[in-house]
């Protein structure tokens, strides 16, 4: 039951990352008129001009791979936190001035409207996050068997005898010793260096 809400969460963001991102690259000139409008100094209304749409790609993108959707979670909640808190600025007029607020259907919300939209994106993202299964990406030791495994206590006490070892099941493995004099050689009891 959470894999499949968190699944669905998964797909509203990248809907939205997609959808937000699109409606300010293919109607740029007035995504950049907006962004003008916005409070930010001139220089900085440029460089976020591309970087909030490449950034919501970027979280889309990691969202659609197994591999990356953690990262694409995080991004997602620090680009809505990010956006939230502006519009709690903007509520609270902070900058003396209303600007107009994002293109495409989020046009038609009030910013208290948006807000409310963005805190539930925010509750859906915090509820995905905790419950994301986690993956260890290193084994356990000790658990394989077979001549692989690493040695263990239980050889110690055998002898060195593992079962599975080489074609007799009962052969002894050889022991590393310390380095030669001064050399950076291993020696083993056959003589020669593993």
């Amino acid at each position: 039951m959470k894999a499949s809400i968190i699944k669905s969460i998964d797909v509203l963001l990248i809907v939205l990352w997609v959808y937000a991102a699109l409606s300010k690259l293919l109607d740029y000139e007035e995504s950049r008129r907006q962004m003008l409008n916005q409070v930010f100094p001139i220089f900085i209304a440029n460089i976020l001009l591309w970087a909030v749409p490449l950034s919501e790609l970027t979280a889309a993108g990691l969202l659609c791979f197994q591999r990356t959707r953690r990262a694409g979670l995080k991004l997602s909640l620090l680009l809505l936190l990010l956006f939230t808190g502006y519009i709690g600025l903007v509520m609270l007029n902070v900058f003396g001035r209303v600007p107009c607020s994002c293109g495409g259907i989020l046009e038609q919300m009030t910013w208290g409207q948006h807000l409310a939209f963005n805190l539930l994106f925010v509750f859906l993202l915090v509820f995905a996050l905790f419950f994301y299964p986690r993956t260890s990406q290193t084994k356990k030791v000790g658990l394989s068997s077979g001549p692989n495994r690493p040695y263990s206590a239980a050889d110690k006490k055998s002898g060195g005898l593992r079962p599975g070892y080489g074609q007799n099941s009962h052969e002894k493995l050889p022991r590393i010793r310390a380095p030669a004099d001064k050399g950076n050689e291993y020696r083993s009891e056959g003589g020669a260096a593993p």
